[in-house]
């Protein structure tokens, strides 16, 4: 090849090199908004509750603030109520404010950069709450929990409905009773604890002594419009509310006011307002209680020979179970209604 042609073709692809940069598009980077996820609602009371979420992408750029928004409306944005958590990626827990009781609300998180704001998917809730009063004169808050509404306190009557009394058993009680007494007893004798812990009932005051045979709807110890729960109620509301598993930690009372402390992962989150306490159990003479602050044992309407059964929950357990406990001891009464 000789200079001239050596000379043509590199003037052929400078030519061509030239028409290719020309023809090139310029690729620009372009952030997008952050993706998120929002966490279950939990710790829901008349006027707040607990939320959060998770950012797990920033889209390119710095996500500079974060949080949950809130609202009646069903697609809730920055321009309803809104929390601010920090920023950046991770985990980030709200807390929601100013709620309203029967009233359904509309949560999502969101987290915001320089492109946009990226919201999380859309949960809702609502605390469906009322009040009962008993024969004697006690209010007790109420929640409805799935189809059925529960006492979110234990009951403290010493009356039945019909205003009939039952009797103070402290003292009164035998090892070997009839299990047909109709008791009450109050923690350690001291009638200022009776606001905050309920009283203590044996089966036969729960139950107005009724034969078993007569158990089913049952309203025994309970307001009028009110009833003792089934065994398979308790089972229903564990299954409503996320199985055996989780069902114990979702229903204790949120805190250590009436729960002894073990870890963090075992601390009540009171999902649904049922707000068990640990009370305990009564012995059958009144005197002795056993597991304050440990358990919360309420009553069932199923029965065999001496023995009553119940529902329970423990301190240091995330779950719940069913057993059962002579029916001359005293446990807690929680009842339900349609």
């Amino acid at each position: 090849m000789n200079k001239a042609q050596r000379v043509f073709i590199f003037v052929i692809l400078q030519t061509l090199f030239l028409f290719h940069c020309e023809n090139q598009t310029t690729e620009t980077y372009a952030p997008t908004s952050p993706e998120v996820t929002t966490a279950k609602v939990s710790r829901i009371t008349t006027t707040s509750a607990q939320c959060g979420g998770w950012v797990h992408c920033d889209g390119g750029e710095p996500v500079t603030s974060r949080g949950i928004c809130w609202g009646e409306s069903r697609t809730p944005t920055l321009n309803d109520n809104i929390t601010v958590d920090g920023s950046g990626l991770g985990d980030f827990e709200s807390s929601l404010t100013g709620l309203k009781a029967n009233t359904k609300y509309y949560v999502r998180a969101y987290a915001t950069n320089i492109a946009g704001t990226g919201y999380g998917i859309i949960r809702s809730f609502i605390r469906e709450v009322g009040t009962v009063r008993d024969v004697d004169g006690n209010i007790y808050q109420t929640v409805k929990i799935g189809n059925k509404w529960w006492m979110a306190e234990n009951l403290k009557t010493r009356h039945y409905a019909d205003g009939t009394p039952l009797e103070n058993g402290t003292g009164k009680g035998s090892d070997n009773d009839d299990f047909s007494k109709k008791y009450y007893f109050v923690y350690m004798n001291n009638e200022s604890t009776v606001e905050s812990l309920g009283l203590y009932y044996t089966w036969a005051a729960a139950t107005n002594d009724a034969p078993e045979k007569d158990i089913y709807d049952l309203q025994g110890i309970c307001p009028n419009g009110w009833r003792l729960p089934l065994m398979g109620e308790w089972s229903s509301l564990e299954t409503y509310i996320g199985g055996e598993d989780s069902s114990g930690i979702r229903l204790r009372e949120w805190g250590y006011s009436h729960w002894k402390y073990y870890a963090d992962f075992c601390e009540g989150l009171d999902e649904f307002g049922f707000k068990a306490i640990g009370a305990g159990i009564a012995d059958y003479n009144g005197f002795g209680y056993y597991d304050r602050t440990e358990k919360a044992c309420f009553w069932s309407l199923a029965s065999k020979e001496e023995f009553g059964n119940y529902y329970g929950m423990e301190y240091n357990h995330q779950d719940a179970y069913s057993g059962w406990y002579k029916k001359n001891h005293g446990l807690s009464v929680r009842c339900v209604k349609e």
